[in-house]
């Protein structure tokens, strides 16, 4: 129930950013990922015990259809990360890097975390698509 209920938060959250702004049809990419990132790492995070920091923060307005994609799967990343990167103490560390050129916006979440096992093996696709 809780990841059913960040997913609607992230829409949530960037419709509200949307309404903030003049334009009503674009987000500041960089800002509303600082403020999502760190509203959700505070609800998973017990006693301060995940820190988040941000690299660099493009100032990049997104049109609206594809700021939702986007959150969507940035919010998937960060939950995710939450869950599963660290041990039972839930201590940890993630940073997030906004970026941006003429044509491509590049994002990066990275964790401290332990990582995959080695002896982690991926089952081969046995057809495409």
């Amino acid at each position: 129930m809780k990841e059913a209920c960040a997913r609607v938060d992230v829409v949530n959250r960037l419709h509200y950013h949307l309404y903030q702004d003049e334009g009503h049809n674009s987000v500041n990419l960089g800002r509303y990922i600082r403020d999502f990132a760190t509203e959700t790492v505070s609800a998973f995070s017990e006693n301060d015990a995940i820190k988040l920091s941000f690299i660099e923060l493009a100032d990049v307005e997104l049109e609206m259809d594809r700021a939702i994609s986007l959150a969507l799967i940035i919010g998937e990343l960060l939950t995710n990360a939450l869950k599963y990167a660290f041990d039972e103490t839930g201590a940890g560390e993630l940073a997030i890097t906004v970026s941006s050129s003429e044509q491509q916006i590049q994002i990066s979440l990275s964790d401290n975390g332990g990582g995959c096992p080695k002896a982690l093996t991926l089952p081969r696709p046995t057809a495409s698509g």
